[in-house]
């Protein structure tokens, strides 16, 4: 997640629909688990890897930071200070993965890195670039 992320993704369009008062759809409920990472920690992660010179293997890059969809929608809304009501459910995806979570404790052996932006700064950082960038429209 983070700025500039394609406007179909989920905190872009939660953000979007929200200043426009319109509801999102969570697939069933959005109860899918998701280990979130921002940008620019896995552009750091991609630094390490390069500055250490570290060539001919395979890394995850994670966030350390699993969450529920649901959980991150109402939070943005938390930070837009909208209502909760702006959350609706789907069940038009059939077969949606439960949980996506990301072991880079190799990366962290190998390099010493980790992930350094706090979700919830992460998270208002974005939301405050896509309101500005919105609202300027």
């Amino acid at each position: 997640y983070g700025t500039g992320q394609h406007e179909e993704k989920l905190i872009p369009k939660v953000i979007i629909n929200s200043l426009d008062d319109k509801i999102t759809y969570m697939h069933d409920g959005g109860e899918q688990i998701r280990d979130w990472i921002h940008v620019d920690d896995h552009c750091s992660a991609i630094w390490t890897l390069d500055h250490q010179k570290v060539l001919n293997d395979k890394f995850n890059i994670g966030g350390a930071c699993e969450m529920q969809n649901i959980q991150v929608t109402k939070k943005i809304l938390d930070i837009l200070k909208k209502p909760y009501d702006l959350i609706g459910v789907s069940n038009d995806r059939p077969g949606v993965d439960k949980r996506y979570g990301t072991d880079f404790s190799k990366l962290t052996d190998r390099t010493g890195w980790t992930p350094q932006i706090n979700f919830d700064v992460g998270l208002e950082r974005t939301v405050m670039f896509y309101k500005n960038k919105y609202i300027s429209k």
